[in-house]
């Protein structure tokens, strides 16, 4: 079968990527947003939560705060903007199995290609 014809699923897991990928709540932030605004326009990558969930409220992914319920988003993959079109899906893993290996939920995006 041609590889043109062929649909692969490939997925990525990072962590702790940069001090923070979003801006949690509008005025608090510190340098995020330059950063984010550096990936997307100097370096042309998205943010694969925001791209696949626009709008959406961010997903926990650190719980080493005082209160483990504030959705603390640290972390984050960032891709090419020319694969926008291929992001099936971003996701935060969550439960007791990831608790137990780190303070961080592990961020995965699926991509087909």
């Amino acid at each position: 079968m041609p590889l043109h014809t062929r649909q692969r699923r490939l997925c990525g897991l990072v962590a702790d990527v940069i001090p923070a990928q979003e801006c949690r709540r509008p005025g608090h932030f510190g340098g995020e947003r330059e950063i984010l605004d550096r990936l997307a326009q100097q370096f042309e990558l998205l943010s694969c939560w925001q791209a696949a969930r626009p709008g959406r409220p961010l997903a926990q992914t650190l719980r080493w705060t005082g209160d483990r319920k504030e959705p603390y988003h640290c972390d984050g993959i960032f891709a090419p903007a020319s694969w926008q079109d291929r992001l099936v899906s971003c996701r935060v893993l969550r439960g007791s199995r990831w608790y137990k290996m780190s303070n961080h939920n592990p961020v995965i995006a699926e991509f087909n290609f």
